[in-house]
C-alpha cells in the first residue's frame, strides 16, 4: 500500500489568500495534486489542511482523499508532517509527500519514483529534474520514526542529507514542477501551460 500525505496547512502569506484552494483553470491547486497522485496509482491521500480546511474539503470532495487538520500551523512543515503520518494507514509500504501548491506534478514521474521504490533502489526516492532536487519524496515505512521525530519548518531536508546513502534519485529529463505561492506565479501558470 502506497499512501500520500499533501501538505496544504501553510498560511500563503505571500498569495494574500488561502492559495491552495484558489481555481487553476477552475480547478483548486489542491485537487490537481490529489487528481494527478490518483492517476499514478497511490492508494490512500491525506491532505493535511490548516485554517482553509472546511475549503479543502470541499475542494477534494469525491477524490476519497481525507482531510486532517493542523491546528498549530506554526509548527512548520515538520508539524503538517507528523499529522499526516498519524492519519495515513499504519499498513502503508510506502509514504509520498507532496506539496499541495505544486498542481503540476507529473503522474508518470510518480509512477517512476514508486517502482524505482519497489526495486529496492532506495528507502528514500526522490526526483532530480534537470539536476536539481525536488518534490514529491517517497519514504520508505521504515523510515516513520525518523520522519516522526522531524522538528522545524525544513521538512525531511535534513533527513534526506542524514540519510543520503538510503537516497535514490530519480533523474528526470524535464524542469520541476513549479510552486505557487504569489498570485503572480498562478497567473504565469495558467498562461505559460495554456488551458490545462
Amino acid at each position: 500500500m502506497i499512501s500520500a500525505i499533501v501538505l496544504a496547512a501553510g498560511r500563503a502569506t505571500r498569495f494574500g489568500t488561502s492559495k491552495i484552494v484558489a481555481p487553476l483553470w477552475g480547478t483548486p491547486l489542491v485537487r490537481h495534486v490529489v487528481d494527478r497522485l490518483q492517476r499514478a496509482g497511490i492508494d490512500e491521500a491525506v491532505v493535511v489542511a490548516g485554517e482553509a480546511s472546511e475549503a479543502i474539503a470541499h475542494a477534494v470532495q469525491g477524490t476519497g482523499a481525507r482531510v486532517v487538520v493542523n491546528r498549530d500551523p506554526a509548527t512548520g512543515l515538520s508539524g503538517s508532517l507528523r499529522v499526516g503520518l498519524r492519519s495515513v494507514s499504519p499498513d502503508a509500504d510506502a509514504i509520498l509527500v507532496a506539496l499541495g501548491d505544486q498542481p503540476l506534478i507529473d503522474a508518470s514521474v510518480v509512477d517512476g519514483m514508486i517502482a524505482a521504490w519497489r526495486s529496492l533502489r532506495g528507502t528514500i526516492v526522490v526526483p532530480v529534474y534537470n539536476g536539481e532536487r525536488g518534490n514529491p519524496v517517497l519514504f520508505d515505512r521504515s523510515l516513520r520514526p525518523v520522519l516522526e521525530a522531524l522538528e522545524g519548518d525544513r521538512g525531511a531536508r535534513d533527513l534526506l542529507a542524514d540519510h543520503g546513502g538510503a537516497v535514490y534519485r530519480f533523474r528526470v529529463q524535464a524542469a520541476a514542477p513549479k510552486d505557487v505561492d504569489t498570485v503572480d506565479d498562478l497567473a504565469g501558470l495558467e498562461r505559460s501551460v495554456g488551458a490545462g
